[in-house]
């Protein structure tokens, strides 16, 4: 890590940030990160306008979408700002970073992990609350578990955020790499180990449980059949969402426990170049909020039928209208035409009628 803390030149500022093989990542970043939030963008969409969540749900799905859409848009931002360098600089001193401003820059980016990781518990304590009163939870259109829970999933990362940023920062130097690994102030490996892996997994370890206890509470009441329709619909919602929330939860933790062993690495390394420290810290950028916006995408369109018909009818099969205009078969019946038929078919289902009351009078 000497090298990472070391006073930067314009030499290796420049080395870095024009090696092919940091554009490579630097252009898979701002790629990925945008089919990534596009996707997301959709699915959050849909999720908004349909009725398949109950309300309080579908904003917590909304707030993690927003904390996932915050980071890829940092991210990209950063990647895409060192490309523009890449391809327009005239004095290579113009890569370098001021350890204030990548310390700032790392606590801002840092900013939206802490609450994608709340948001997954935050979820969780909403299905927990959603399971204890199955049986009047649907009819619940307030969505006031969401309006509590939604702002307590950025409280650790606003405080994270605050403490990162009122720390003394250390000396000002010029710095020829900007990194989350070279901001001391907010790097921090054991809280990694510590918060981020344990939440994860205790949030899977929630969702798995409550998919269990669903599952089994359904099936013996739909043998039973003694609950009302609205506490079933809830305990299928309940079996469907913890399903699909458990396995992302198992897949953003192995996800974070990778770039974490990344990191760690990086952290510990003392033989590796700054200039390949600096590609593999960019490239396991991807193996995180990228990637898992990706697959979290196919598993919600995979495990969510409804979802995945609702986008394939609008994408292939369109309700507008228009798409009649040029088609093999369109509508010539004029209005007029139309109630002329409708008269003609009344009527006559009119004259069968009393001709079967007369045979019925006559019998």
């Amino acid at each position: 890590m000497k090298l990472l803390v070391g006073e930067g030149n314009c030499s290796d500022a420049e080395h870095i940030y024009t090696d092919a093989w940091f554009i490579v990542t630097q252009f898979s970043i701002v790629i990925i990160n945008t089919i990534g939030l596009t996707f997301c963008s959709c699915l959050c969409f849909f999720i908004l306008i349909s009725q398949l969540f109950h309300i309080n749900l579908r904003i917590l799905l909304t707030n993690l979408y927003g904390a996932m859409a915050l980071r890829t848009i940092c991210t990209s931002f950063r990647s895409a700002s060192s490309l523009w360098a890449a391809f327009t600089y005239s004095d290579p001193c113009a890569f370098l970073h001021s350890s204030e401003h990548c310390a700032l820059n790392a606590a801002i980016c840092a900013l939206p992990l802490s609450a994608v990781l709340d948001s997954f518990l935050a979820i969780a304590v909403e299905r927990i609350i959603a399971l204890l009163f199955y049986c009047k939870y649907e009819r619940l259109r307030i969505p006031l578990v969401a309006l509590i829970l939604v702002p307590a999933t950025w409280v650790r990362a606003t405080v994270t955020l605050v403490d990162s940023l009122s720390t003394s920062s250390p000396k000002h130097k010029m710095m020829a790499y900007c990194s989350s690994l070279v901001a001391t102030t907010t790097f921090n490996l054991a809280r990694l180990l510590d918060v981020t892996l344990p939440l994860l997994i205790l949030s899977a370890f929630t969702f798995a449980i409550i998919h269990i206890v669903c599952t089994i509470k359904l099936r013996l009441h739909l043998s039973r059949s003694v609950e009302n329709l609205s506490a079933r619909y809830q305990l299928r919602e309940n079996v469907r969402s913890t399903k699909l929330f458990a396995t992302a939860s198992v897949l953003y933790s192995i996800i974070m426990a990778t770039n974490i062993t990344i990191y760690a690495f990086l952290a510990a390394s003392n033989t590796l170049s700054l200039k390949t420290i600096a590609i593999l810290k960019e490239a396991s950028s991807l193996v995180s909020i990228p990637i898992f916006m990706l697959i979290w995408s196919f598993l919600f369109l995979r495990m969510m039928p409804y979802f995945r018909e609702r986008i394939l009818r609008l994408i292939f099969r369109p309700s507008s209208p228009f798409r009649f205009r040029h088609s093999a078969v369109s509508f010539t019946l004029s209005t007029a035409h139309h109630m002329t038929i409708l008269n003609a078919t009344w009527a006559g289902q009119t004259r069968n009628l009393s001709s079967k009351l007369g045979i019925m009078h006559g019998y």
